[in-house]
């Protein structure tokens, strides 16, 4: 399906967007499998480029990194057998246009937090100890806490190695169907609020997010907008993500925006050379002004 997506890429424009493909797979059934696959597929697809490299991504990243220009967009999807070390995700968040997404094995993790084998294993994934703290909410609500804890821990971590204070977390759930558990997450950063609009517009419809009881816009918002008078759209957005993860564009956002409009609180200003009528939902590139003291939806 990516080779599939590269070529569409390529020949819509006009060739000039080459789409290129990195994996890596360790289990050897599964990487001649992929090479098969590949094989097979490359005659229909011929302006997309397959590397396959049979091991752990640990020991191809520097080398795949060197073949990737810095400045191109880059989407990593690390899919581990188990456990995923935050520093992994740190190191691939340095570089302005990647985006990560990690199988963040949520009930593998519940499952095992208690253990006391798994100690040091969890002090080395999660480069922190403040994992413990988990231990003491009750087993139905930690497996939940423990996703929001792994992307509160890349956000912070990304913040004292990287010095990057907007990365931006959106965790896509994966269920049991009509149990009360998930069996992992998909667990997606990146430093683009743009890239967090398009990611959530991919998986829309097509799975369950983790909710919330109200959507509010958080004082960082409301900060900004006091500040600076006004705000695009797309940077008010980015401020509610960076707390508020299953926020959604579509729904919540532009929904919360629509009532304060109403209301009276805010003011949205439209692009050059177009209108905004009242009552419209926010398009991307519009801005809001804050017309009252206080900005807040519950």
């Amino acid at each position: 399906r990516a080779m599939e997506i590269g070529q569409q890429l390529h020949d819509h424009f006009n060739g000039e967007v080459f789409f290129d493909c990195h994996n890596v797979e360790r289990d050897e059934q599964n990487f001649n499998s992929l090479t098969r696959e590949v094989e097979a597929c490359q005659p229909y697809y011929p302006n997309v480029s397959v590397s396959r490299y049979f091991g752990n991504f640990e020991d191809y990243m520097e080398g795949i990194l060197r073949k990737i220009p810095s400045g191109a967009a880059t989407l990593y999807f690390l899919d581990p057998w188990g456990y995923q070390n935050i520093d992994m995700v740190i190191k691939l968040l340095e570089r302005r246009y990647n985006e990560v997404v990690v199988t963040f094995m949520s009930s593998f993790w519940n499952r095992f937090l208690g253990d006391s084998t798994k100690i040091s294993t969890h002090d080395e994934n999660f480069d922190t100890p403040e994992w413990r703290e988990l231990l003491d909410l009750p087993r139905g609500k930690r497996q939940p806490a423990l996703v929001t804890f792994y992307g509160r821990e890349i956000q912070r971590q990304a913040s004292e190695k990287l010095g990057l204070n907007e990365v931006y977390i959106y965790p896509i759930d994966v269920d049991f169907g009509d149990r009360d558990q998930d069996i992992y997450h998909l667990i997606h950063a990146s430093r683009s609020p743009r890239a967090r609009l398009a990611m959530e517009e991919a998986v829309r419809g097509a799975t369950s997010l983790l909710k919330q009881d109200a959507l509010v816009l958080y004082d960082s918002s409301v900060q900004d907008l006091d500040r600076e008078g006004t705000l695009e759209a797309s940077r008010l957005a980015g401020n509610i993500w960076l707390d508020t993860w299953e926020a959604t564009w579509h729904t919540d956002i532009r929904q919360a925006v629509k009532a304060l409009e109403a209301q009276g609180q805010v003011e949205i200003l439209p692009e050059p050379g177009k209108v905004h009528k009242v009552g419209n939902l926010l398009r991307w590139k519009e801005r809001v002004m804050l017309k009252g003291d206080q900005l807040r939806l519950i």
